[in-house]
């Protein structure tokens, strides 16, 4: 599978690093100084080997890296690309 990540934003890539008050991404716990470019490829891994489901009206990729079960949740558009809208570290086996 091609991975083509559409441009994110600043405030796209500082969500998916640092998630928000209330959720915390854990991308310490692979990429310790929360590197975007080190956590884009590892985004870019789990879109291209990882398993799908589901997940409401978009779907969500899974593969565990160094033991860390990471998920990014994504939307395929017509041409084939893939829009990102959001990706973590699953630390505490909670799911959205």
């Amino acid at each position: 599978m091609l991975v083509q990540l559409q441009a994110m934003n600043e405030n796209q890539i500082h969500h998916v690093i640092y998630g928000s008050r209330r959720s915390n991404h854990y991308w310490e716990r692979l990429v310790p100084n929360r590197n975007w470019n080190e956590i884009d490829k590892i985004i870019r891994l789990v879109i291209q080997t990882g398993q799908d489901q589901k997940y409401k009206k978009i779907f969500k990729r899974t593969k565990r890296i160094e033991g860390e079960p990471v998920e990014v949740v994504y939307l395929q558009l017509k041409d084939g690309s893939y829009k990102l809208s959001n990706a973590w570290i699953n630390f505490e086996g909670k799911t959205l």
